[in-house]
C-alpha cells in the first residue's frame, strides 16, 4: 500500500452541517463514503460510513486494504481535529468586531 493512488470521486450528497457523501469514478477501490455531523453538547459527533469493493483482486488484499483505510481515516481525523480545535484557539483570541465597532 506503500504508493499513491489518484482517484475522482463526485459528491453525491450534501445538506451544510448535516451531512455530505462522495463515491469514487475512478482508482483501485470502488467506494462510497458517508458523512453525517450531529450537535451533542457542546462538540460534534461524527458518524462515518464507508464501503469499498478492491477492483484488482490479485493485487491487494482486502484484510490490508481495511487496514490501511482505518489508519489512513484516523490520522485524516485527528488532523482535521487538530485544525479545527486551531481555528477556535484563534478566533477566541481574536478581539471582537462588534465590541471594537461603534
Amino acid at each position: 500500500m506503500g504508493r499513491r493512488n489518484m482517484s475522482t470521486f463526485e459528491v453525491t450528497e450534501y445538506e451544510p452541517n448535516k451531512k455530505y457523501s462522495f463515491r469514487s469514478l475512478s482508482g483501485p477501490l470502488h467506494s462510497q463514503t458517508s458523512y453525517s455531523f450531529e450537535t451533542f453538547k457542546s462538540c460534534t459527533k461524527i458518524n462515518i460510513s464507508m464501503q469499498a469493493n478492491v477492483i484488482d483482486f490479485f493485487q491487494m488484499d482486502e484484510s490490508l486494504v481495511e487496514r490501511y483505510l482505518k489508519r489512513q481515516l484516523k490520522e485524516n481525523l485527528a488532523m482535521l481535529k487538530g485544525l479545527l480545535e486551531t481555528k477556535r484557539t484563534l478566533l477566541a483570541s481574536e478581539p471582537s468586531s462588534f465590541a471594537t465597532a461603534r
